[in-house]
């Protein structure tokens, strides 16, 4: 028979079996891992969209504005985001310009595609290798406008100021030397008609653009004659900024399908252009896009700037091929 001895007390506590103590590390670790589930997740997240984001090429388009800088910001907006998405991978954005700006933008290759007046579309395709794709010219009413024209301006009631030889001695104001619109055009028109300028004029001052400086100096009196392009009255009177009888047009002209005030002869209007540095295959894109723009989308009706919202008219046959014929003694830049 085998005897159990009995121990108590301290005795017995000493030869006890241990009692199981519960781990506090195992909560820690899984808490620590969930931790680290959910920074790698954050972390995919976010160089997923750093990785979209640089997927997403930025294409500058370079636009002449005859106003405003930001109205014709707002004007072109929504062809540019009609284009962005129209050609997946890219964000076109406008870029818009004065003049010598612009000229300025393209020879150091901060644009990709250009929208300008013809003249200067065809300087800087001697200088720069443009090549246009597309005309985007005004919708006016019902119809497209692909022509544009020069107007001769002077305040209502100036009866001295009728015919084209009447601006001799008189005080001209145009937007510079090289607007084709706002100088160019009258400055040809002049002198078919005999009248040169700035030799036969009393004085010719350039306010710079945009072009909306030119009325005002005619109206404040600071000039006998303005000179801008056609559509930027009618824009003036929709707006409410010019009231419809506060000026005359000298020498008004007449065409067929084209409703807007006019002083001089018709050229085709503004052609979109594509520096070399963009690929073949971008250009066709963009290329296709606008031909294939419906009359009723936000981008063919969203500009401001011209006497009715914008519509897109694309075809190669409206570009010109050359400048129009300068005066002998005309300034180009």
């Amino acid at each position: 028979m085998k005897i159990i001895e009995s121990r108590s007390g301290p005795e017995a506590a000493a030869f006890a079996p241990p009692i199981p103590q519960r781990s506090t590390r195992t909560p820690l670790r899984r808490k620590a891992f969930v931790i680290f589930v959910r920074f790698c997740f954050l972390l995919c997240v976010a160089l997923s969209a750093g990785h979209a984001a640089r997927a997403e090429e930025i294409v500058d388009l370079g636009i002449l504005s005859f106003r405003d800088l930001e109205s014709t910001r707002r004007q072109w907006t929504p062809l540019a985001d009609y284009l962005s998405r129209q050609v997946p991978g890219h964000r076109f954005v406008v870029r818009p310009y004065f003049l010598d700006d612009l000229s300025a933008a393209v020879a150091a290759g901060q644009v990709d595609f250009v929208l300008t007046q013809p003249e200067h579309y065809v300087l800087l395709r001697s200088a720069h290798r443009l090549a246009a794709v597309a005309t985007l010219a005004p919708r006016v009413g019902d119809g497209g406008t692909p022509r544009f024209g020069g107007v001769i301006v002077a305040r209502a009631g100036r009866s001295d100021l009728r015919a084209l030889t009447d601006l001799r001695d008189k005080v001209v104001v145009a937007t510079h030397a090289n607007s084709l619109g706002s100088y160019r055009l009258q400055q040809w028109t002049l002198h078919q008609a005999g009248v040169r300028l700035p030799d036969d004029i009393a004085g010719l001052r350039f306010t710079g653009q945009p072009q909306d400086r030119v009325i005002d100096e005619i109206l404040a009196g600071r000039g006998d004659v303005g000179f801008v392009r056609t559509g930027l009255i009618e824009s003036l009177i929709d707006e409410g900024k010019l009231a419809a009888d506060a000026l005359q047009v000298i020498n008004p002209q007449t065409s067929p399908n084209f409703p807007l005030r006019l002083s001089t002869e018709l050229f085709p209007e503004w052609p979109f252009s594509t520096l070399p540095q963009v690929p073949d295959d971008l250009a066709r894109a963009v290329t296709l896009a606008l031909l294939g723009i419906a009359a009723d989308d936000p981008a063919a009706r969203a500009g401001r700037n011209c006497s009715a919202p914008m519509r897109t008219r694309c075809s190669t046959t409206h570009v010109p091929t050359a400048a129009p014929t300068r005066p002998p003694n005309a300034r180009s830049g």
